[in-house]
């Protein structure tokens, strides 16, 4: 019995995720759909959302750090987060 409430729990968690890449250059900062399973991959040829590179991300705190872009709350592995830096200090240089 345990192991189907844990099963059924696993299932509503992996129906909910919503994998986002994010990528930042120097015009913009461009939010893509990512599969489920290829977190990696964009499963869209279209971006959900395209924000002004002036947009400032962040800065996740915690171990899976937890912010706001565009109206979405996403969540940052901590692998991420010197990434996140980067491109928050990239905003100086332009």
């Amino acid at each position: 019995m345990l192991v189907v409430l844990l099963m059924g729990f696993a299932l509503v968690v992996l129906a909910r995720t919503r994998n986002r890449i994010v990528v930042v250059t120097d015009q913009a900062v461009v939010v893509l759909e990512a599969g489920l399973f290829a977190s990696r991959t964009p499963s869209g040829p279209v971006p959900l959302v395209r924000l002004p590179r002036r947009t400032v991300l962040g800065p996740p705190r915690g171990f899976v750090g937890s912010m706001s872009l565009a109206g979405e709350k996403v969540w940052i592995p901590f692998r991420h987060h010197k990434d996140v830096a980067a491109a928050n200090a990239g905003l100086a240089q332009l």
